[in-house]
């Protein structure tokens, strides 16, 4: 979408009217595609929420989100949409047997944009009433775990899977090693726990926190919604070279990686020695179909190119850092850094602070961990941090790159960095700052 900071005004509760009762439930998450009023097309997501009334709509599109309040008459949604970014807009669209669709305009143009709305919407659990502690009041977290399509699983046994890759730090501690693990971490490893390691993969991370009341605490508690999708790009490759020179010269699928694309959520905060001792969690295994919709930064999450190189138009290079010593995972694993060890490097001085202008469940920070796309033995990863609270600086980017230099060396480290601005430029050119 080609939008611009936001407020909802009484002009646009006008444009939009008020409206009945609902017939048709927009509730779910639906893959979208859209045509800006100038021309060009776009792609992402969108999940949309019913609160009382009204309805709570999420739009995921390239490096940016949007967010909304809408009202449903008859078969027909109306919303009033924006960000921190971006001037008002607003949107109708009408229900199809596939989904919905319809048009869109923004503050200051006089064209309308096309958008699409498509597949069956992931029905989003609504009005549950617990909390972390007493069960008295609905929590975002655990209708981030309980959506439809995410089977909840066992914390004990996850637990116990995570403490089997560990080794402590220091044996005499009384904290089990996995108490120094952040939520990224975590979420890392509980996957490769319980999904196994592949080798050529790319891994989408998105974070997002919830203040929650949690008695006996005096003030609300930060809970971090975790969302960690692996896509196993093994199979896609050995397509991709069947395509070019036949399956009579490319290896058999197992030695491209078997296993299917799959997402796991989830919900932890800080407690009693743990950094991120985990709530709940939930997994679900992601169809083809619905991989070839996902976006990965600006681009589909299945492509074989780089969507971190695609998604910054030029990176400054900056000192790369190791890995910290003494973490109680494997930090290399085949002459690379492992995802544990690259997202540990990228979060390092990620400050949990509650952040003004994010709302739960939608993320603030998304990472992006591509391994082995190419001919080199190679892990790239980058990460965005949006939600800035900076008048100039509307999300910072930082990448880690590792090339192996062979078995039994360390890997080859560089990084770089960005900064996305809030105007002018979308980013700084390298050496330079936001106006």
């Amino acid at each position: 979408m080609d939008l611009r900071p936001w407020k909802i005004t009484a002009t646009i509760a006008a444009l939009i009217g008020w409206a009945l009762p609902a017939i048709a439930d927009p509730n779910g998450t639906y893959s979208l595609t859209g045509t800006n009023p100038h021309g060009g097309t776009y792609h992402g997501e969108i999940t949309i929420e019913p609160v009382g009334a009204i309805y709570d709509l999420t739009w995921r599109i390239e490096r940016d989100t949007f967010t909304g309040i809408g009202i449903v008459e008859g078969e027909t949604l109306s919303a009033a949409y924006g960000s921190d970014t971006s001037v008002s807009g607003v949107i109708q669209m009408n229900r199809t047997e596939a989904g919905w669709e319809g048009t869109w305009a923004y503050v200051g143009e006089t064209g309308l944009g096309r958008e699409t709305w498509n597949a069956q919407p992931t029905p989003v659990v609504a009005n549950q009433q617990a909390s972390p502690e007493s069960g008295a009041s609905a929590a975002i977290w655990e209708r981030f775990i309980a959506e439809a399509g995410y089977e909840v699983q066992d914390v004990t046994v996850l637990n116990d899977l995570i403490e089997r890759q560990l080794t402590p730090s220091n044996p005499n501690s009384v904290f089990l090693p996995s108490g120094a693990l952040n939520p990224f971490v975590k979420g890392i490893l509980t996957l490769e726990a319980a999904d196994n390691v592949l080798e050529r993969v790319r891994y989408r991370v998105t974070y997002a926190q919830e203040m929650v009341d949690a008695p006996p605490a005096a003030s609300p508690v930060p809970v971090s919604l975790v969302q960690i999708d692996r896509f196993n790009l093994g199979p896609v490759i050995r397509d991709a070279l069947v395509q070019d020179i036949g399956a009579e010269n490319v290896a058999p699928p197992a030695d491209f990686g078997v296993g299917p694309h799959v997402s796991w959520r989830l919900a932890t905060r800080s407690l009693q020695g743990h950094k991120a001792d985990i709530l709940a969690a939930s997994r679900s295994e992601i169809l083809d179909s619905e991989a070839q919709a996902r976006m990965c930064f600006t681009s589909n999450c299945l492509v074989l190119g780089s969507v971190i190189e695609d998604a910054v138009p030029s990176w400054d290079g900056t000192t790369a850092p190791h890995p910290d010593a003494g973490r109680p995972y494997p930090t290399q694993r085949d002459g690379l850094l492992t995802p544990a060890a690259a997202i540990d490097s990228l979060t390092r001085d990620f400050s949990y602070e509650p952040r003004e202008g994010s709302h739960a469940p939608s993320p603030f920070v998304e990472i992006i961990i591509e391994q082995n796309l190419g001919q080199d033995t190679n892990l790239d990863a980058a990460i965005r941090e949006g939600a800035m609270m900076d008048d100039s600086v509307g999300a910072i980017w930082q990448r880690l790159s590792a090339f192996s230099a062979g078995a039994g060396s360390a890997p080859s480290l560089s990084a770089a960095r960005a900064f996305e601005c809030r105007r002018g430029p979308d980013f700084a050119a390298p050496g330079t700052y936001c106006p």
